[in-house]
C-alpha cells in the first residue's frame, strides 16, 4: 500500500494576540470576587460555583451578579469603573453555557 501523507489546516484561522490578560491571582483567600452573569441560568450556576470557591477559600467575599443591575457586562470601561468601586480583585465572567 502507498504512503499517503495529509496535511491538516486549522479551520478557526489564525489569531493575532493584541492584548494580555491580568496576572493571575496566586489566592483567592482575601479577595472580593465578582459574578457577572454570562448567559445561562446565573441563578442555578453561581452558588454551586460560590459554594465549591467558598470551600477552597473560606475568607473570600462574592459580590453577586444581581448586584450588576442586570448582571451583565461587555468589557466597557464603564464595567471595568463599576468592578473597581466595587472592591473587585477578581471576575468571574462565564458560568457555563
Amino acid at each position: 500500500m502507498e504512503e499517503v501523507e495529509l496535511e491538516v489546516y486549522d479551520p478557526t484561522g489564525a489569531i493575532d494576540i493584541t492584548e494580555t490578560f491580568a496576572p493571575r491571582l496566586a489566592d483567592l483567600n482575601g479577595k472580593t470576587i465578582c459574578e457577572v452573569w454570562a448567559a445561562w441560568q446565573a441563578d442555578r450556576t453561581f452558588p454551586v460555583i460560590e459554594e465549591a470557591l467558598q470551600k477552597q477559600f473560606p475568607t473570600a467575599k462574592f459580590v453577586r451578579f444581581t448586584e450588576f443591575g442586570g448582571g451583565r457586562a461587555e468589557g466597557t470601561q464603564a464595567d471595568i469603573d463599576l468592578f473597581v468601586k466595587m472592591g473587585c480583585d477578581a471576575v468571574i465572567t462565564g458560568n457555563a453555557g
